[in-house]
């Protein structure tokens, strides 16, 4: 795997910290590039976060020049960059700083998605998990900030997920 520095990444991350994710303004975090493609667990992603403790950190403390027993790096796929418009990068960028917190002893912690789904099981059974739940109504909002329509104007974005077996229910009843 190759890496490099990853300078327009950092640049949004730290407007997104000192906008919205102001816990993280003493964490210390690398921006890198994959320059190779990623993945997990067999699916290609855009990007990844990485703790970095113990003895690795120390070793890139001396390099670095930063006093600490842990960071973190933000990794993001230099190919997804290249295709991902400005909101794309800016939101693949805050979905990296939303997996960042601090424990009460401000240690790093990784934490996963708030909502974790697979296509097939939503597919026959629609939002059936309180999460799914709070997800449909997060999508059902009239205008999402930072959706880019048609030249650049913010357009309304609206999913809906549904059960196929319960619409041929519904359809046969009209």
């Amino acid at each position: 795997m190759s890496w490099t520095e990853a300078i327009e990444v950092k640049t949004i991350a730290k407007r997104l910290i000192g906008e919205r994710h102001t816990h993280l303004a003493d964490v210390h975090i690398e921006y890198l590039f994959a320059l190779e493609p990623l993945a997990s667990k067999g699916k290609e992603i855009d990007g990844e976060v990485k703790k970095v403790s113990g003895l690795n950190a120390y070793l890139a403390s001396l390099a670095l020049e930063f006093d600490g027993d842990e960071f973190v790096a933000i990794i993001i796929s230099k190919s997804a960059w290249d295709l991902y418009s400005e909101s794309q990068r800016e939101a693949s960028i805050d979905k990296r700083l939303c997996e960042i917190r601090l424990s009460d002893k401000m240690k790093i912690q990784l934490v996963g998605p708030d909502a974790h789904a697979y296509y097939a099981n939503v597919r026959i059974y629609g939002d059936w998990e309180p999460d799914l739940q709070t997800l449909r109504k997060l999508f059902k909002q009239p205008l999402l900030p930072h959706v880019e329509g048609p030249k650049g104007k913010s357009k309304a974005v609206s999913v809906k997920i549904t059960t196929p077996r319960l619409n041929k229910q519904a359809a046969a009843k009209e």
